[in-house]
């Protein structure tokens, strides 16, 4: 089940101007089990994505500007994961946004990395504690993401969210079961009112005959319009293969997709 759970966060984003979003659309190594030299492959996937980092947080001119940093096709090896949130910690400027697809790991794994990040992910950890205690699935890989934010006052929270209907062979072709995410965080930051959220490849049109991602989702901003005139402002798809798509503000009910 597709579950939107509310998360405050505090950006000091400007009244009355634009916000700025840079798209670092690099190329992705998929990974097999018994690859030649994987040690190569994940250093050179690292600092593929640490160079971007790196001149965000060193860049001059506009990207002084920037609030939010999407690698929409990007998987960060699970190992560079405390290096990657150490630069954005120390180097980024407060009140940015950073978004990056996750390599594929075990649940037992994953739930190991959401524990540690318990305090902004208890939904998460809940869930998978809840689906582990229905079956022997620890062994299944997960598809997952990371919504780093780097708050006003310089608090870094990091989220986390595992998508809800992977496919067989996405990133990892030797695996064909993959773990169904459940919590989706909604952000909902102040003082500004600018509220946003991410999902995961093709989780933003999946659906049955009962139900669907995406009017879950429309569902929940038509809720944040009635009960406070706020929109859903962003909404960001990662690991969209070969694209990547912004869905906009609510729109009398209905959101186009911009292709970029």
């Amino acid at each position: 089940m597709f579950q939107i759970v509310d998360k405050t966060v505090t950006l000091n984003y400007p009244l009355g101007h634009h916000l700025h979003c840079m798209i670092s659309q690099i190329a992705n190594h998929i990974r097999f089990d018994n690859e030649q030299s994987p040690e190569t492959i994940t250093q050179k996937k690292w600092l593929l994505i640490k160079s971007i980092l790196d001149l965000v947080a060193t860049g001059s001119g506009n990207l002084k500007k920037l609030h939010f940093l999407l690698f929409p096709e990007s998987t960060l090896p699970c190992c560079c994961l405390d290096d990657a949130l150490e630069l954005i910690n120390r180097r980024f400027r407060p009140n940015t946004v950073t978004m990056f697809g996750m390599e594929h790991i075990p649940l037992h794994q994953f739930k190991t990395i959401v524990d540690h990040y318990h305090a902004d992910n208890a939904e998460l950890l809940e869930s998978i504690t809840i689906d582990q205690d229905c079956g022997d699935i620890d062994h299944l890989r997960v598809n997952w993401a990371v919504i780093a934010i780097k708050e006003g006052d310089g608090t870094l929270r990091v989220f986390i969210q595992a998508k809800s209907h992977p496919f067989a062979g996405e990133e990892s072709l030797d695996h064909r079961d993959l773990y169904h995410g459940k919590i989706f965080p909604l952000f909902r930051s102040q003082p500004t009112g600018f509220n946003f959220m991410a999902m995961i490849c093709f989780d933003y049109i999946y659906r049955t005959i009962y139900h669907s991602n995406i009017t879950t989702v429309i569902q929940r901003a038509n809720e944040l319009f009635f009960n406070s005139r706020q929109h859903l402002d962003f909404l960001a798809i990662l690991e969209c293969n070969p694209t990547f798509a912004t869905v906009p503000a609510q729109r009398a009910n209905h959101y186009p997709t911009v292709v970029i």
